[in-house]
This record gives structure tokens, sequence and C-alpha cells, in this order.
């Protein structure tokens, strides 16, 4: 691949000091060898092959060749004429290869003078004559390449263009070059461009992180340049700029860094633009702002200005005059800022938006109010009319813009509300209605259940609870393999067991061993992991698995009302799809007694409650909890469940026995010990969850001396989303150290790890906070019935920003939410409920929005 330069203004280094004369920056009189005042050479230049070959094309139709390469500023105009430059100056191609500062007419003038002593020419003290007699040697000679860098228009360089045997490149910010050049469109990087420019010059270099980075920047050189030298001056990885990023004043911020050897920033190269349009052309600004808000990809003008009664004053005015129209549009499509697609439709480039909404300061809201305002009126009325559909799909993805630009900048609008409802009524009916959904990777490939990474994202779960070998269960196991391939009722097995019976080990082995011919999806109700034990849970684990057996993808659009539905309707499908293939269904529950969402009265919520009353022909149920359980009261009179016949007890296992004596030996030992004492304590308080480098940090003890202590029996470590973190090995033993440790003393490791949850908090939860605080502390807050405390967290912006960030989604917020909601509710605070209620709604708009963008890469229309 070629070498290209993306320091796109280094032609500043032209001068080697601020004043130095002119004439000293020039070669001594050597006509007879090559000669350049080319700026130096940069060694990260990458690819660009294409506009290469166009430009060199079109240089090639001589003898007088002119060419004018223009594009949206920060693209690598100039880097793409000093390379260019160079080579043809090293092979020979161009004996003279001059580089002229066009920006200016004063600096314009001075550089074609400085020519005349390398063409030997004597400087006359009258600058124009010097600059006629270099045009008329130019003129006389051949060989030569005269680069125009950032040019103000044709009329701007006209009078300068020197005629002979030569040829003469520009580079500008504008259009309009058919009269006087063969022009030549710049655009952004190729996205393999931009990974192989970060490559090379970022020591940190991640390709995924690379990849959502350049996403993020648009692929605009300007901008990765930009951020390559953010990231080498500080020695930052890639995923650190993209968390500063993501917040809407760091971004502004970094856009506005400034570049060693670059005149101007991403955030200030297009502000003359601005201030031009401001006092030319306010009504193109006003329309530059308003589509800053809208999705940048395909903005349909004609619909967009349809209503003028919306529009700002001059952008209004404009509308009923088609030549004032032309002229504002015109004024953005000279400038690059946007780019035609047809005669009513535009683009702009991504950062082009982010700019101009950054540029906006306080007044953006307003901006975001009155785009909103303008798509909503726009948006059909009756989203869910066939005959409107055409119209909803044109308005689809700005409005899912603008409530994304509303929702950021803390804009509580009614007309933002009501395009929050049609949108999402419109894209429901799309999902249910004619749209199919399909792989990007395999569109036409059924997935393999075997294979899928849904149901392997489980299987995973299930590892952390299973045992390494199972021991002494032969004759259960072929109890379990005997019924699962009966047909006969009932359908339902109950096994029920005291603690320490390895209940679970049993069920985990099976689940993760099943016997041939059968498929066994589950759901382990474990109070010690968090997110692993309420209906919420059950269903999202559950409906994942099935999706995958029967070879299809999550609905995007599926709603919280429908999902329990749609999860009992997937189970019936997909038992039926089993048998087609001569194979058995068995769902397994284990730990019912476990499950959080279980409470007295008539607002009972159950995992017991949901299950099939009767189970679909071909589909097998397996449930187990403690034998001194009680089923959940809002399990139906009528449910299998209550059929006493389902019940059997399973009797304890002798090897869990034994694990049991030497577990509480070390517990006992461990509690009598200061600095392991704390360790536990830390575990029993935080309710399991914690890493290694977590304890170290929290107890001030060398990391060795902790992975020690958790190579006791006492302790079990399951895989994190990153270190592996520790519990303690069985629920009872959290009961018996909770017991032991008495309240006043777990109060005080509840406070440490309050306190070290504050400085974290403190900091806005930055990119090293453990994943404890993003996934199991608020469980911890939820047993202590810390209110206060758990609300806060729990609605902390920063803090669910983070998570997205690190979990994908905010789906784990979500449901933080609604567990603490059903908890609060309880308690009759109706403040604490109202900021909760809040925050959810929130939080579901941004998961909406996600899922949109999901959808619109994922859906293909019919």
């Amino acid at each position: 691949m070629l070498v290209i330069l993306v320091g796109v203004a280094l032609q500043r280094l032209s001068s080697d000091e601020p004043g130095q004369p002119a004439a000293s920056r020039t070669v001594e009189l050597a006509t007879a060898k090559p000669v350049h005042n080319l700026p130096p050479r940069n060694p990260a230049f990458i690819g660009r092959d294409a506009v290469f070959e166009r430009i060199e094309a079109e240089l090639a139709g001589g003898p007088v060749a002119v060419v004018a390469m223009h594009g949206l500023g920060g693209m690598g105009k100039s880097a793409i004429a000093l390379e260019l430059a160079h080579r043809g100056h090293e092979s020979g191609r161009y004996s003279i290869a001059w580089w002229i500062r066009a920006e200016t007419e004063s600096t314009l003038v001075e550089d074609i003078a400085d020519l005349a002593p390398t063409l030997g020419l004597s400087v006359s003290d009258d600058q124009d004559q010097t600059v006629k007699d270099v045009r008329a040697a130019l003129q006389e000679r051949s060989g030569w390449l005269i680069v125009f860098d950032n040019v103000a228009g044709p009329d701007a360089v006209r009078p300068w263009i020197p005629v002979g045997s030569g040829a003469t490149l520009i580079t500008s910010r504008f259009r309009g070059w058919g009269k006087l050049a063969a022009q030549v469109d710049l655009d952004r990087f190729t996205r393999e461009e931009s990974l192989a420019y970060l490559a090379r010059t970022v020591v940190r270099y991640n390709p995924v992180a690379a990849d959502d980075l350049a996403q993020a920047l648009g692929d605009l050189p300007l901008a990765l340049v930009q951020a390559a030298g953010y990231l080498d001056l500080r020695d930052l990885p890639i995923e650190r700029y993209l968390e500063l990023y993501r917040d809407r004043d760091a971004a502004g911020r970094l856009l506005a860094e400034a570049i060693d050897g670059y005149p101007a920033s991403v955030a200030t190269t297009w502000l003359l633009h601005y201030d031009q349009l401001a006092e030319d052309e306010p009504a193109a600004l006003q329309l530059l702002r308003l589509c800053a808000f809208l999705d940048p990809e395909d903005i349909d003008l004609h619909l967009l200005l349809s209503l003028p009664k919306l529009l700002p004053p001059e952008l209004a005015a404009t509308v009923a005059q088609p030549i004032d129209h032309e002229r504002a549009v015109g004024a953005l499509v000279r400038t690059n800022l946007f780019t035609r697609i047809d005669t009513d439709r535009i683009r702009l480039h991504r950062l082009v938006s982010q700019v101009t909404r950054l540029h906006l300061g306080a007044s953006a809201g307003t901006w975001a109010t009155r785009a909103a305002t303008l798509v909503n009126q726009l948006f059909p009325i009756r989203p869910d009319d066939p005959a409107q559909w055409p119209r909803c799909a044109m308005l689809a993805a700005h409005a899912s813009m603008v409530i994304e630009h509303t929702e950021s900048l803390a804009v509580s609008d009614a007309q933002a509300n009501a395009l929050y409802d049609r949108l999402a009524v419109y894209l429901q009916s799309q999902v249910q209605g004619d749209v199919e959904i399909y792989s990007l990777d395999a569109p036409d490939a059924a997935v393999d259940w075997r294979t899928s990474p849904v149901r392997s994202r489980y299987s995973s779960q299930i590892q952390r609870i299973a045992p390494q070998m199972l021991a002494d269960r032969d004759r259960e196991l072929a109890e379990l393999a005997a019924f699962a391939t009966d047909d006969n009722e009932p359908g339902y097995l109950w096994l029920r067991a005291g603690a320490w019976s390895g209940k679970t080990a049993l069920l985990s082995w099976f689940a993760l061993h099943p016997p041939a011919g059968v498929q066994v999806v589950s759901f382990f109700v474990t109070g010690r992991l968090a997110g692993q034990s309420d209906r919420s849970a059950f269903v999202d684990n559950v409906m994942e698995q099935l999706l995958a057996v029967l070879g299809q993808q999550i609905p995007p659009l599926l709603t919280e009302v429908t999902r329990e539905a749609h999860l009992l309707a997937l189970l019936e499908e997909a038992a039926q799809a089993c048998s087609s293939r001569g194979e058995h269904l068995v769902l397994l529950v284990d730990g019912l007694d476990e499950d959080r969402g279980v409470h007295a009265g008539p607002d009972a919520h159950s995992i017991a409650a949901l299950l099939p009353t009767h189970p679909p022909r071909g589909l097998r149920i397996i449930v187990a909890d403690r034998s001194n359980a009680a089923l959940p009261t809002d399990v139906p009179a009528h449910h299998s469940l209550r059929h006493p016949g389902i019940v059997r007890p399973l009797n304890p296992s002798t090897h869990a026995r034994v694990l049991q004596a030497e577990m509480l030996r070390d517990l006992q030992r461990l509690l009598g010990e200061g600095s392991n004492r704390d360790l536990l304590g830390l575990i029993a308080a935080a309710c399991g969850g914690l890493t290694v480098h977590d304890l170290a940090e929290l107890t001030d003890t060398p990391v060795w001396a902790v992975e020690d202590l958790m190579d006791e029996c006492s302790f079990t470590k399951r895989k994190g989303n990153g270190a592996p973190v520790y519990f303690l090995a069985h629920e009872e033993l959290t009961v018996t150290a909770v017991q032991m440790l008495g309240p006043r003393r777990l109060s005080e490791y509840r406070d440490t790890l309050h306190s070290w949850a504050d400085r974290y908090r403190a900091r806005k939860w930055p990119e090293d906070t453990p994943d404890y605080l993003l996934s199991s502390y608020p469980r911890m807050l939820l047993q202590s019935a810390d209110a206060a405390r758990l609300v806060d967290c729990v609605t902390d912006v920063d803090r669910h920003d983070r998570m997205r960030q690190r979990f994908g989604d905010d789906a784990a917020a979500i449901k933080e939410v609604d567990t603490v909601m059903g908890a609060i509710v309880a308690s009759d605070n109706g403040d604490l409920v109202k900021r909760l209620a809040v925050h959810r709604a929130a939080l579901q708009r941004r998961t909406f929005l996600q899922r949109w963008r999901s959808v619109l890469r994922r859906v293909r229309w019919r």
C-alpha cells in the first residue's frame, strides 16, 4: 500500500523560523539539478491509491494540466498534494516541485517570487514584476509542478496559474472549478485506510477499539490525526479516548485539541465557514444547524422545509423563493459542508453535525427542541397505517436521532415525547409486519443450536455453578434421563432436597451433559449472583436459549408487556421443532426457593407461576428447591406444580456432606484470624463477586496473600467479565459467616465497601471501576436495606454510562432499576419511586434508540 501523509498542513513548516527571509528557504541557484521547497514528508501517510490514480491521470493530460482537488476541510487534500509532489520530484518527473501557500494573496505572491532564484532570475524590488518574470520563465521550461494549497476559489488563483509544459495542482475546500481545472472530489478515508493509519501511529493499538474510533470519527483524516496525537502525547489506549469522546463536553475539548505542526483542529477547521455564513448567508447557517440534529446520511430538504411556519425566520423566508432557497443550499454545498445526493437530498459528515452542535453552546437545547417539533409535525399521526409507512420510513432515522439529542441535552419537551411514541408505534408495526430479520454474518444460514453464541452465553453461566466432576450420582442421572425421554404424563418432575444435598451440582451437570436426543434449556435461580434471581432474568435467559434451539434471532423491539407471552409461545414452538427431529426438550429450573421476585400478596410475580400449567407435547419440565420451601402464592390452584405426585425427594450426596464439614472447619478457622477474617468478612458483606485485586485494594493486602487464601475450600471461583470473582462456596456458608461475624462487624465491612464505592463515584466511575461496583454492589445495598444509598447508586447517570460502555447496552441498568423499584414500592417512599421511574424511562428511551439503530442494520424491507 502506498505511504500517505495525514499531517495535512505541514506546509507551515516551509518556514524554518518565523520571520526568516523568503530567499533563504529556497535552494541555491542550481538550475541543472532538481529543486523543491516542499515541506518534509511524513512517513505516517496511508493509502489513497484511487485518488492518486485519478490525479495522475488528469495531470498526464497536459501539456498544460491544471487539477483542482476539493473537499471538506480535514479530508487530507494538502497531505495528498504534498505526497504526490514528493513522489513526482524524487522520481525525476518534476525537476521543480514548488509549494505555494495560497490561502491569502500575500503568501501566494511571496511564494511565487521565492522561485525566481531557482530559475536563474534576479529578484526585483517590485514583487509583482518578479512574479511576472517567474511565470514567463516557467512557460519556457518543462517538467515542473506548482501546488497552490488551500485556495479560496477560482478567482483567487486564476491570474497566477502559469502556462507551459508543466502541471498545476490546486487544493481547496470549495467547489466550482469546472471552467478552470479538472475537478477531483476528495472523500474521507476508507475504513481500511483509517485502521492502517491508526495501526501505524498508535502504540497501544487495539483493532476492535480502532474500528470503533474510526466509526465515531467518521473516518475523517484530520480527526484521526488529532486522536492519534492525543493518544501518543499521553500514552493512552484507544479505549480511553473513546470513553472521553462519549461525553459531550469532553468531545468538544478533544475536537479542539491543537496538533503540533497542524494549522487547525477539527473544531476550528469549519469555524471560518460558520462565521462567513453568519455574515453572508444566515439562512444557510440556520439550515446547517437544523440538519445537525437529524440523521446526517440522507436528508430530504423538500420534506424538511415543507412546514415553513416551524422554521427559523431567515430560513423560512427562503422557502417561498426558489432562488433564495438554492442560494442557501448552494452556500453549504460549495463549502462541502453539504454533499448533494440528488436534487433535494443531501448528507453531512457526522463530525460536521457534531461540531455544529457543539458550536451552538447553550442554545443547542433550543435547536434540538426546534428539530423535534419539526420532525414530530412531519411524522404521520397514524404510523401504524400502511398507507403512511413510506413517509414514516423517510423520517424514522431522523426521529431516532432527534430523540437521542434531546435526551443527551436533557431537554424535556412534549413534542419529543410525542415523536417517541409515534416512532415506537411505527417500528413495532414493522417488526411484527412486513420485515425480514436476518443475520449480517450469514443471512441465509440456519443457526445451529449446538454452536449458537446465544446458547453458549448461558452455558458459561451454568459452568460457574457446576462442579468440575460429579461423584456418586449415576442412579439419579439415569432417572433424570428416563424422565426427559418419557412422553407420558405428568410432564413435571419436582426434586426437593435440603441444604448440602448436592442438588444444584446434579442438575447443572445434567444441563451441561444431557443424554443423547435431549435438548436442555435451563435456568438456575442463584441469589449469590447478580441478575440471576428473578422472573425477568428467567425470561431473558430462557428466551435466548429457545431462540437458539429454533435458529431464530432475538426480536429487536420486543416490549416488556409481550416478553412473557413470547416466551410461552417459544416454549411450545421449540417443543414442536424438537419433536419433529425425534428429540425431546427439557426446561430445567433450579432454586425456586431463591426466587427474589416472590413476596406475599396479590402482586406476587414468581418464576413458578410463569411456567406452563400443562406442558405442551414434547416438553418436559424439571424444577427443584429446598424441602421446606413453600410454593409461591401466585401459582394457580389448578397448576401442575400443585399436584403432589410430581414431587421426588433427592437423597443427600455423601460427597456433599463431607465437603460441608470441611468447609465449616475452614470457615471457623478463618474467622479466628485477623487478616483472613477481614477478607472473609468483606466477601460475606459484599454477597460475593469481588476479585483478588478488589480484595487486595480494600484490605491493603498483597495480591499473592489474597490468592493464597482463596485456595481454601470455603471459597469458589467463578469466571467474571474479566478476572475471576469469589464467593463463599455455598449459600449456607454465607448464612453461617454472617451469623458468626455479627451485626456490628458486618456493618463495619459494609462501610468499607461504601467508602470504596464513594471513591470511584467521586471520579465519575472511571474506566478502571471494578465490575463489582457496576453489577453486584446494588444487590448488597438491597439486602442491607440502605434505600437512600441504593437509589442514589442505581440512578447515577455516570455509573450507568460506564455500565453501558462496559456491558454493551442498558439492559443491566434497566434490570437493576426494576429490581430496586419493586423493593422500594413496598417501602411506600414516593420520592424515591419517582426518581427511579424517571431514570428508568430515560434508560428505556436510550435502549429503544439503540435497538432502532440495530434494526436499521438488520432489517431488510420487502
